[in-house]
């Protein structure tokens, strides 16, 4: 019945599931409490000591779920593993041993317990499913068992409502994954820059601590920020079109993510700007080899509207740790280098920034690269 085409999906349902858990603390109370008084009629009015033992055995379970076992998932599902067998056999032997009203009481029961499990099993299949089973079955059987017409209605009405409950439940569990999956692609659009299916400043955000602390890289290795902003970009517009630029902004995105290593994060932060992340740099000149790598990528000629391009970039790099201890402070250098070598326009190669940069709010979280002003640096500059 439970397809499994989306593992990821069930995993995250699991996680909701369990996030849900003290919400599901009022309904356990109240078919914990609805047992218990069940319970105890039915005891009082029938003289059966199996009926007593499982009825006992029931109540103890509930309070235990409430006190207990609703504190550890795994251990909830057993909890309601345990309460439903109880109510099982609560309803089996009333149908069997007990009379007209005592019947109708662990009928109304199981009723009410099957639609909170509708209700509260959306998330959890895996658990409400069997929970319904077992509250269920022994009725069953039970009902059949005694073999005259109103027990013979009442199993297969039960049966009946078993199905059309299972089948409401997987309706209302597909519903449940739709929207985790609805949900997970928004939030993935919101991290991803919509023309160039690269990063954007939100993912950048989100694993600069990541990324800096070694999560993302290997023993021995370097991270480094390159920031890259395209040369003359704007006549391209004027003279193509927008459609035009954003072509050439596309081929740009698809040059950088191939020209970067696997672990590094390439991000567009600005109209014709982006931010590479290098997180296995081996120390500095590897960092600066990467960057001479990124610019040549991205002068190769391309054909954009009929015409061949030659699309020319500046790069500043910025290494960790001697450029700074935080992403946002790095990527501020690696801007500094850039917007030197911008401002200098003195030919290819590497120089370093000899001006004082006043540290801006952070980077990241402000949603702007600074401009530059004159600042001492150890950051590095590069030209193509």
């Amino acid at each position: 019945m439970w397809s499994s085409a989306d593992l990821t999906l069930r995993d995250m349902a699991r996680l909701e599931s369990s996030r849900a858990e003290p919400s599901d603390g009022a309904s356990v109370l109240i078919i914990g409490a609805a047992f218990v008084l069940v319970g105890a009629i039915v005891s009082s009015k029938v003289d059966d000591a199996v009926l007593r033992v499982v009825a006992n055995t029931g109540a103890l379970i509930a309070v235990a779920r409430i006190v207990v076992l609703s504190r550890r998932p795994a251990a909830s599902a057993l909890g309601s593993f345990a309460f439903a067998a109880c109510l099982g056999a609560l309803g089996a032997r009333t149908l069997i041993v007990g009379d007209e009203g005592t019947r109708t009481l662990v009928v109304a029961l199981a009723i009410g317990y099957a639609a909170g499990l509708l209700m509260r099993g959306v998330s959890r299949p895996w658990v409400s499913v069997p929970s319904l089973f077992l509250a269920s079955a022994p009725m069953i059987v039970a009902a059949f068992w005694k073999w005259d017409a109103p027990s013979l209605a009442l199993g297969t009405l039960m049966v009946l409502m078993l199905a059309g409950g299972l089948e409401r439940l997987k309706r209302l569990h597909d519903d449940f994954l739709a929207q985790i999956a609805l949900r997970r692609k928004f939030e993935n659009l919101a991290r991803v820059d919509e023309l160039t299916g690269l990063s954007n400043r939100l993912a950048l955000r989100e694993r600069r601590d990541k990324l800096l602390h070694g999560a993302d890289r290997e023993a021995g290795t370097v991270i480094a920020a390159h920031c890259l902003d395209l040369d003359r970009f704007k006549p391209v517009n004027d003279a193509l079109g927008h459609a035009a630029g954003d072509a050439v902004l596309k081929v740009v995105a698809g040059r950088l993510s191939r020209t970067a290593g696997p672990g590094d994060l390439v991000a567009r932060v600005g109209g014709d700007e982006f931010v590479v992340v290098q997180v296995g740099a081996t120390g500095e000149d590897d960092a600066l080899a990467l960057a001479r790598r990124l610019v040549e990528a991205i002068q190769a000629p391309c054909v954009i509207a009929g015409r061949v391009l030659t699309i020319d970039a500046s790069v500043g790099t910025a290494v960790a740790p001697a450029d700074g201890l935080d992403l946002d402070h790095l990527i501020h250098r690696a801007d500094a280098a850039l917007c030197e070598r911008k401002a200098r326009r003195n030919g290819a190669g590497v120089s370093r920034v000899d001006s004082v940069i006043p540290m801006p709010p952070p980077l990241l979280a402000s949603g702007r690269f600074p401009g530059s002003r004159p600042s001492r640096t150890g950051a590095r500059s590069l030209h193509g």
